[in-house]
């Protein structure tokens, strides 16, 4: 106390490390994505990052990276994040690589990919179920 103004002191606590006030990752669920949009990333360090798959036929599967268009990947960011407008100059989309540094359980759903780009889901795109000589490695990764 000094004039006339207290003052007090208290210990703070201890500064949290950063990898504690990350958030968690979301849970991988059996099901379509939160919105019942039937795809999603995994393995990205963010939401926008990782190996696409698709649900199909009651499973998860990869997208084969072969031959891809800028087409397919405006289709696929915008089935992601409907809430916002994609072009196909705004899409990155990584071949064979980034997000693929591990094998996935899940083999390929989709290959052969053709979207005109004014399709709402990949699904509705024309493709083929197999694999088409496509492995992990191969998947799609955004």
């Amino acid at each position: 106390h000094s004039n006339g103004v207290a003052t007090a002191f208290r210990k703070l606590p201890a500064a949290q490390p950063v990898a504690a006030m990350t958030p968690p990752a979301p849970p991988q669920t059996p099901f379509p994505s939160e919105a019942g949009q039937g795809i999603r990333l995994t393995g990205g360090s963010t939401v926008a990052e990782g190996r696409l798959e698709v649900f199909m036929n009651g499973l998860w599967g990869s997208v084969c990276s072969k031959d891809i268009s800028k087409e397919v990947a405006s289709v696929g960011c915008s089935q992601l994040f409907p809430q916002i407008g994609f072009h196909e100059s705004d899409v990155h989309m990584v071949l064979q690589g980034e997000y693929l540094t591990t094998s996935s359980p899940l083999g390929i759903a989709m290959s052969d990919v053709i979207c005109g780009g004014a399709e709402v889901t990949l699904q509705t795109c024309a493709f083929s179920e197999n694999s088409d000589g496509c492995t992990d490695m191969d998947a799609v990764g955004e």
